[in-house]
């Protein structure tokens, strides 16, 4: 089984080398990357590791970000000139982490029938400038992550390589041909460092604002807001606010909103000064493939099961609506009929005369 990362990065070079050497240990045979435009020494990384063998580079001038483009891309090279099975899509910033074995074991576990999985995402928050690594100052995230409308952020995806995939906005889906989604089963989530100090998201909202501003119809809204910070001076202040120190933390862990997570920072330290490539992968404990398709079974049975329950209700729902549209029409019958009834007495004879006769009587009166 082949897996190909593809990865988009622009001016990431504080992250970038560390998400390379950890999905290269985590089973990922090549990585396809695309550089947009940087200039803080990314290309150079990419270029190493792709002297090294570990690496496909496309380099890519245009400042449209049309990121759905340059993934599908990618994703279509992996299947079409890398011979992938499985295709991930990350930025720079994430790291995929497997809940058993490595992302190679969760791939081969996946049965032929199903070509599609999502991964959900936890979002690592913003500490404060401090001298080290992201990975040793950033080691508190979300228990749920959740964008500012309240609703969670949307699962990133990975799929069997196709040569006709089209990858969604943001990696958040994937359409092809037998791409079928794995049922209720998430042996993987995403580790996700956004805003790891002041410059690198000064730099990441000048470069990303201004490329999403030549390509309004890309659903970018947060960085929009935040060059317009920029360029009204008030950009530090706003990150500063976002910037979660010991107190924040402490009441954050406290309502079991935010939880400590050194997984990555183990990883990083366990790994550091080892040669590439050489090694048991240290993310997680080495797993039997077949405990990974038992798990998945578990999963798409709960998953069928909820579905049943799920549809047995909304029939349940359903049968009441029809009852009571079913009582409605009765009740509307009833009203025609007996509108009818009062028309037809006004118009009969009888009726007409007692009608005359209460007039003259009216007017004798007066």
């Amino acid at each position: 089984m082949k897996l190909v990362l593809t990865l988009l990065a622009r001016d990431e070079v504080d992250i970038v080398e560390a998400s390379l050497l950890y999905h290269l240990e985590q089973g990922v045979d090549l990585v396809v990357a695309t550089s947009n435009n940087s200039r803080d020494g990314t290309l150079e990384v990419l270029r190493r590791f792709e002297r090294d063998g570990h690496l496909y580079l496309i380099e890519e001038p245009s400042e449209d970000f049309a990121q759905d483009r340059w993934v599908t891309r990618m994703a279509r090279l992996a299947a079409t000139d890398f011979g992938a099975d499985w295709v991930m899509h990350a930025d720079a910033d994430e790291f995929w982490w497997p809940s058993a074995g490595t992302l190679k074991d969760v791939f081969t576990a996946i049965p032929e029938e199903y070509g599609l999985l999502y991964v959900p995402t936890n979002m690592f928050v913003p500490r404060p400038d401090e001298a080290g690594s992201f990975a040793d100052r950033m080691v508190v995230r979300e228990v749920e992550s959740r964008m500012r409308s309240g609703k969670p952020h949307p699962p990133k995806v990975a799929h069997r390589a196709r040569p006709d995939v089209m990858v969604a906005f943001g990696n958040h889906g994937a359409s092809g041909e037998g791409l079928v989604p794995v049922p209720g089963w998430q042996p993987i989530e995403v580790l996700h460092f956004p805003m790891r100090s002041y410059q690198q998201f000064e730099d990441k909202v000048r470069a990303k604002g201004h490329a999403v501003r030549n390509n309004p119809a890309k659903p970018s809204r947060a960085i929009a807001r935040h060059l317009e910070s920029y360029e009204a001076g008030t950009l530090r202040a706003d990150y500063a606010e976002m910037v979660l120190g010991e107190e924040r933390v402490r009441a954050g862990m406290a309502d079991r909103r935010l939880a400590v997570d050194r997984r990555l920072q183990r990883f990083l330290a366990d790994r550091a000064g080892a040669p590439r490539g050489q090694g048991a992968p240290a993310a997680a404990e080495k797993s039997d493939p077949l405990d990974l398709r038992i798990d998945l079974m578990r999963a798409a049975e709960r998953h069928r099961r909820e579905s049943e329950a799920s549809r047995r209700e909304i029939a349940r729902l359903e049968g009441r609506v029809a009852k009571a549209e079913q009582r409605a029409q009765r009740a509307k019958e009833r009203q025609e009929k007996l509108t009818a009834r009062i028309s037809a007495m006004e118009r009969s004879p009888v009726q007409r005369l007692a009608l005359g006769v209460a007039q003259l009587r009216k007017r004798a009166g007066r």
